[in-house]
């Protein structure tokens, strides 16, 4: 997994580190994951349904609270400045190739 994505590594009840969301707090999991992803295309959801960093579906006590919105929304704009970053780079990598 890429560190830029920011998943942390916390100890958890079951005595193993599991990564764990900075936004919505959720242990990741994969299989959960692609779930949450599914449900949201097909059933349609509201816009912070998913979380923009772990792109799982948070508890309701979590998507309720205005700190995970407001966290959900610094998420997005830091996502959205790292792939703006990325694809600049890209395309500086093929134009300094052409030459």
């Amino acid at each position: 997994m890429k560190p830029k994505l920011g998943l942390d590594l916390r100890p958890a009840m079951s005595l193993r580190l599991e990564q764990v969301c900075p936004c919505c707090g959720q242990p990741y999991y994969p299989s959960k994951t692609w779930r949450d992803q599914y449900d949201a295309v097909v059933l349609g959801t509201e816009q912070f349904a998913i979380c923009p960093v772990c792109t799982q579906a948070p508890t309701q006590r979590v998507f309720d609270s205005l700190d995970y919105r407001e966290r959900c929304l610094y998420q997005i704009r830091r996502l959205k400045n790292l792939y703006e970053q990325d694809r600049e780079a890209t395309r500086l990598n093929r134009k300094n190739r052409r030459h």
